[in-house]
């Protein structure tokens, strides 16, 4: 599933390159707020809280026509994931237990309502398409649908309610995906200050489709211990601010 996934972005990004022989290039940089969490398909693991992050990057655009364009560009995100609440007992992130700053071992058993807040570091390319108004004054708004492939850079966990294991800021590397592929939309505005230069701002949501963290929990049941199947996904609104040339 992961695999398929990952070609989707990179069929868009042929498309772009192959049916567009002629571009307008414009360049930029976003300095953007963004604030993400957590959800599981798992009804005993619920989201419980979000995080406050950036998003810092170079932005792209290839119009080919006065209204239209192709978008990308290269970013960090800093501070992404979120907060996952166990309603159930279980061993988390065992793949990272042979860390020496983790204090618990793969048969160490975490007590129900153990709080995992995963902040997480991401390389990010997003390949969209921005749909433009004509200029009214100085004034164009925009509607941008995009996907965005990212590379997991860092990870960091924070283990709460379970005092025998809590701890901040450990690796947590070895049980987040590297791939992390997400869907979004946004709309906002670009007010010209210049030829060629615009201020942008506007407010995006991104929804994950790939799971965050590996295989390797497990957890328990009335019927014994058995592997946590569930799918951890990071959802993010972003206020984007930014410039473009």
């Amino acid at each position: 599933m992961i695999k398929r996934l990952f070609y989707l972005p990179a069929f868009l990004f042929l498309i772009q390159h192959a049916s567009v022989a002629q571009g307008d290039y414009h360049f930029g940089f976003q300095a953007s707020p963004s604030f993400s969490w957590m959800t599981t398909d798992n009804q005993k693991i619920n989201g419980n809280g979000s995080l406050l992050g950036l998003k810092l990057g170079v932005l792209v655009e290839r119009r080919f026509s006065d209204n239209y364009a192709f978008t990308t560009g290269i970013g960090l995100q800093f501070n992404t994931g979120g907060k996952l609440l166990f309603d159930q007992p279980g061993n988390f992130w065992s793949n990272s237990a042979a860390d020496a700053t983790i204090p618990y071992t793969s048969k160490d058993t975490f007590q129900m309502g153990t709080e995992l807040k995963y902040n997480l570091r991401y390389f990010e390319i997003p390949l969209g398409l921005r749909m433009r108004t004509q200029e009214f004054g100085f004034f164009r708004y925009y509607v941008e649908p995009a996907f965005y492939l990212g590379f997991r850079t860092d990870a960091k966990g924070t283990i709460r309610n379970s005092p025998r294991f809590d701890q901040e800021k450990i690796s947590i590397s070895n049980d987040v995906s590297v791939f992390n592929i997400a869907w979004g939309i946004g709309g906002g505005v670009e007010y010209t200050v210049a030829n060629n230069t615009a201020i942008i701002a506007g407010l995006y949501y991104q929804q994950g489709f790939a799971g965050v963290q590996k295989d390797g929990n497990t957890i328990y049941t009335t019927a014994g211990a058995k592997p946590d199947a569930s799918r951890a996904t990071i959802n993010a609104i972003t206020i984007r601010l930014g410039v473009m040339f």
